[in-house]
């Protein structure tokens, strides 16, 4: 079992300091004071949407007599998600980072107060709070330096209260690590012509081989070799044969959770073609060849799954977990051993670091997720060289300019990214991207950057220089700024940032609650003579929306319609791009392709906005803020359509009525969110059948010409009335939600009826913190949002 960019070292450097193989279980959701180093534990890491749940728990922020929050401190060369969201970052180039982790452990061992006043603040923070902290290192870190975590969270009290570890060898559990000198043995192996047969299930070494680990050349020295996988790639064309692999959710399974609750994994529906195969099935037919060769798919997989859980089946299968399968708790005994640490290099480094797009290239045929902008750099359909201000004046490289970086035979060209909060002498390079194989959409999309690496995660031995040639980058963050006057998109995104997005010091929320957060009136209307806004066109539904609040404990009457409105915690929000990738599943919102999104014309119904904050571009503050149409109940568009395309119901939606819309794009220009996005080609003409079954059948597939944009999921809203209304049922009964509050990981959304009084939506939109988008312009949204809590450090902030 291998992969380039594994937790291997993790592993490994728990076992140096425990003496057991083991995986590091962390409770982000009991933790007070979290350090991460190297660690983007809210989006690339494994179990990344745990953590995301665990630490968004410690971030809800109800009122100011209950304001508590974690504090989240950051160690990383790379600005990442986890690193945007820390009330604490500082930057460091790799080989720096494994000093840093040094220096702390000598703080803990030796006493004394250390000279850099970063670290000693960050380490009297920890031991202030003991027990209720977490210290987690990334997989680029040396299995030293995660050898010294252990150690440190065992001297903070934190192993079996937010840090367990499981061992590998626990009944049940069949973790199989990556093993990089397996590999290497293997090639080794595969070089000298003593391998007869090479079965390589789901991997793809071809693709991800390492500089001089030319796993193509010693496969043709293999006489058998059989690649199974979901797709015909790089392996598959050089292997003799290939058995294509059943979808996950074609395939029986079970499971086991870091806790140790196992689950069963049963087949959502059948498999589309009757040729492939589950990794069960194939596993059992190598085993037993003379058993399972006529067995029909996933026979095998269930017998085998079957037989394991027999004992409570049906109940085990109804529940989806089999009962009693939980862990006790391990409490380890620590090795002694003597620590080390080697000295930094003065030369610029190169790190490779996980796609939270594509990952490691498995999604790269994906093209929601190719067109998904990533979190930071907001950059699509490609991958860069990112660098920072300072290293590219040291290097006089500009942005999107070509460079070459040449490590012993490779030579790869790539467009750097000059980008804040990045450390000096370091280029990172994202994994995952440059796929050849026959595929729709990974093929040739950036560059694989593979070759380059070699025995680590970083590399401080690649040449580098500068070329004469620009590249072509499809950026979305210029896309769809958001006007109070005409200058703001370009040069006034600092003094306008406070208007757009609102966030205060949990300190100052403890002293004065929301009062910082009050609303902006910057007397751009006419005021009638009681002082009240007036507007153009009187609504006919207004009675309903100025409605007093009551228990909504009936069944849907359209006499009284609920009133449909949303919230965005933006204390939580971390920028994942979840909420837009499940808006797009959900409501068949079509993909535009690299071409179309350099020209502004991604469709994405929900964007999500990145802000730096600050003057200084090497340690900016970065804040994101989800963006979809504010289902304004004063609504801009409504009133520029010539021929009342876009109207509003008795239920607060805003709705859009395509069979009338004849693409003035009138709405689009009128709209101060730029939430609409214009559908200007057929983008779907050519879409496999296959594909078209994955489309939701309760949403229309819109053809080109046509405005589109977020209807709160009104197919969601219609047939939970209509099964309230026809069941007789109380409309509160029944479970609604947005698709995208249903897909975010860190629970940031709140949907409902906001005239409910009973309802979370009511409540969170009593919040002081609650705030409209650019509300001085009376648009009054249904979308509001929560300001956003900082928790440094008093301490950090004096010094």
């Amino acid at each position: 079992c291998y992969s380039p960019a594994s937790n291997e070292n993790e592993y490994m450097g728990i076992e140096s300091a425990l003496g057991k193989r083991c995986v590091a279980n962390y409770l982000f959701d009991k933790a007070d004071c979290i350090l991460s180093i190297d660690s983007d534990f809210l989006n690339a890491d494994e179990d990344s949407i745990r953590n995301t749940k665990g630490f968004s728990k410690k971030r809800k922020v109800n009122n100011k007599k209950t304001a508590k929050m974690n504090r989240l401190y950051v160690v990383e060369g790379n600005l990442s998600s986890t690193g945007a969201m820390a009330d604490h970052r500082k930057r460091l180039k790799q080989s720096k980072i494994e000093e840093f982790v040094y220096n702390l452990w000598m703080r803990f061992e030796s006493g004394t107060k250390s000279k850099d006043t970063w670290l000693e603040l960050v380490y009297q923070d920890l031991i202030k709070h003991k027990k209720r902290s977490i210290v987690k290192g990334g997989s680029r870190l040396s299995v030293e330096a995660h050898d010294m975590i252990v150690r440190i969270n065992n001297k903070l009290g934190n192993i079996t209260r937010t840090v367990n570890y499981v061992p590998f060898s626990e009944k049940g559990f069949y973790a199989n690590p990556s093993n990089s000198s397996a590999y290497k043995q293997l090639l080794k192996r595969m070089d000298s012509e003593e391998v007869d047969c090479l079965i390589v299930l789901d991997s793809n070494p071809v693709y991800f081989s390492k500089n001089e680990e030319n796993f193509k050349e010693a496969l043709k020295k293999v006489k058998n070799s059989v690649h199974f996988g979901m797709h015909y790639d790089e392996t598959a064309e050089y292997c003799d044969w290939h058995i294509p692999k059943t979808h996950y959710l074609e395939s029986w399974g079970d499971c086991q959770s870091l806790d140790g609750t196992i689950s069963i994994i049963q087949p959502l529906i059948s498999p589309l073609y009757n040729e492939c195969r589950s990794e069960l099935d194939i596993l059992s037919l190598i085993l037993d060849p003379s058993k399972d060769k006529n067995n029909k798919p996933l026979i095998s997989a269930y017998d085998i799954v079957y037989n394991e859980h027999k004992e409570g089946w049906k109940k085990s299968l109804y529940n989806g977990i089999v009962k009693k399968s939980k862990f006790r708790t391990f409490k380890p005994r620590l090795k002694s051993k003597k620590t080390k640490v080697k000295t930094s290099p003065s030369s610029i480094e190169v790190v490779f670091y996980l796609s939270g797009q594509v990952y490691d290239g498995r999604f790269a045929n994906n093209a929601w997720l190719q067109e998904s902008p990533d979190s930071i750099s907001k950059v699509t359909w490609d991958n860069v060289a990112i660098l920072s201000h300072g290293t590219a004046k040291k290097l006089n490289i500009k942005n999107k300019q070509i460079i070459s970086l040449k490590y012993r035979s490779e030579t790869l060209e790539i467009p750097a990214w000059i980008l804040p909060g990045h450390a000096d002498d370091q280029i990172s390079l994202q994994l995952g991207y440059g796929r050849h194989f026959k595929s729709k959409v990974a093929k040739s999309v950036g560059k694989n950057v593979y070759p380059l690496m070699n025995g680590a995660q970083y590399n401080n031995s690649i040449k580098i220089s500068s070329t004469d040639k620009m590249g072509v980058i499809a950026c979305t963050q210029d896309h769809h700024g958001m006007n109070t006057d005409d200058s703001f998109a370009n040069n006034e995104v600092q003094s306008r940032l406070p208007d757009i997005y609102r966030e205060l010091t949990l300190k100052e929320y403890k002293k004065s609650g929301g009062k910082k957060v009050a609303k902006i009136d910057k007397d751009k209307h006419l005021k009638m003579g009681t002082g009240e806004t007036k507007t153009l066109y009187a609504n006919p539904y207004q009675k309903y929306y100025d409605a007093p609040a009551k228990p909504y404990n009936k069944p849907y009457d359209p006499t009284d319609p609920p009133q449909w409105g949303m919230t965005i915690d933006l204390n939580s929000c971390t920028g994942c791009n979840a909420c837009s990738i499940a808006c797009q599943s959900e409501n068949n919102i079509p993909t535009v392709g690299k071409e179309e999104v350099l020209k502004g014309r991604e469709m994405s119904w929900v964007r999500l906005d990145r802000y730096f904050k600050g003057v200084d571009m090497d340690n900016p503050e970065v804040a994101f803020q989800p963006v979809e149409c504010m289902q304004c109940e004063n609504a801009p568009c409504e009133q520029v359509c010539p021929v009342s395309a876009t109207v509003h119901d008795e239920e607060g939606l805003n709705a859009m009525v395509y069979n009338r819309c004849i693409g003035t794009r009138y709405c689009a220009n009128n709209c101060p969110y730029k939430v609409r996005r214009f559908n200007f080609h057929n983008y779907t003409r050519n879409t496999p059948e296959v594909v078209q079954m994955a489309h939701n059948p309760d949403v229309t597939i819109r053809f080109r010409g046509v405005m589109e944009k977020c209807t709160f999921c009104v197919q969601r809203i219609k047939e939970v009335e209509h099964k309230s209304k026809v069941q007789n049922k109380n409309l509160n009964d029944f479970d609604l939600e947005a698709v995208c509050q249903t897909a975010c990981p860190a629970d940031c959304i709140e949907f409902g009826n906001i005239k409910d009084s009973e309802s979370s939506i009511y409540e969170s939109k009593k919040n002081d913190r609650n705030y409209s988008l650019l509300e001085q312009l009376n648009t009054k949204p249904r979308v509001t949002y929560l300001a956003k809590l900082r928790n440094p450090n008093p301490n950090m902030d004096k010094s």
